[in-house]
C-alpha cells in the first residue's frame, strides 16, 4: 500500500522469517523482531506495519512522511546485470554524498526482490475485531489463517543487511560519487 500511496519515495521490502520465502541472509536484523507482523523504516522507526507506534496513533503512512522529510545524507542509484546463463547477478551502486564524514560511517547493501509469487502467508489478523479500523485491516481480519494471496517485494538476497564492509570508503567527501560492484550467485 506504501508503495502505492508513494512510487517515487518508498522502496518496501518483505522479509519472510517462517515460510517458504524466508531467506537467512536477513538474519542479523530479524533475531531483534518481537513479533509478527511487523516492520522496520530506515532502521529508525519500528513497530506493527498498519500503527507502527500504535499507542500514539502514528501510522506508518505518517512515517514514511516524517522520513522523507529529512533531508538526504545521499543520491543512490542502483543497477544489475544478470550474467547470460542466469547463475548470477551483478550489482552496483553510485552514491553521492550531502556531506563530510571522516568515520567511516556508511557501507552499502544490496537486496534482490521478487514479484508475483504466488503462495500462502500466516494471517496474525485473522479474526480480530477490526472494526472502525483500516480497510486493510479489516480485509485481513476476515481471512483465514494462513491465507493465500500474491505477494510482490519479496526479499530472495540480501547482501549484507548490516552493510559491505569497504563498500564505501573510509572518508566521505561531499558532492563525491562513490561506485561499488559485486556479483552473486542468482537466488532460487
Amino acid at each position: 500500500l506504501l508503495n502505492e500511496k508513494y512510487p517515487n519515495d518508498f522502496i518496501g521490502i518483505a522479509v519472510h522469517a517462517q515460510d517458504n520465502f524466508a531467506t537467512s541472509s536477513y538474519d542479523a536484523l530479524s533475531y531483534s523482531v518481537p513479533g509478527y507482523p511487523y516492520a522496520l523504516f530506515s532502521r529508525s522507526f519500528e513497530g506493527d506495519p498498519f500503527y507502527v507506534y500504535s499507542n500514539s496513533g502514528f501510522g506508518a503512512a505518517d512515517v514514511v512522511e516524517a522520513i522523507n522529510a529529512i533531508p538526504a545524507e545521499a543520491k543512490i542509484g542502483v543497477c544489475s546485470t544478470v550474467s547470460a546463463d542466469g547463475a548470477s547477478v551483478e550489482l552496483g551502486s553510485h552514491t553521492t554524498f550531502s556531506l563530510n564524514d571522516n568515520n567511516g560511517s556508511y557501507s552499502v547493501a544490496y537486496v534482490i526482490l521478487e514479484d508475483g509469487i504466488s503462495g500462502a502467508q500466516q494471517n496474525y489478523y485473522s479474526g480480530q475485531n477490526m472494526s472502525g479500523q483500516p480497510k486493510e485491516l479489516q480485509e485481513l481480519a476476515s481471512l483465514g489463517s494462513p491465507y493465500r494471496t500474491t505477494f510482490d517485494a519479496i526479499a530472495r538476497g540480501i547482501y549484507n543487511c548490516m552493510g559491505i564492509a569497504g563498500s564505501l570508503p573510509m572518508t566521505i567527501a561531499n558532492g563525491q560519487t562513490y561506485t561499488h560492484k559485486i556479483t552473486v550467485p542468482m537466488p532460487n
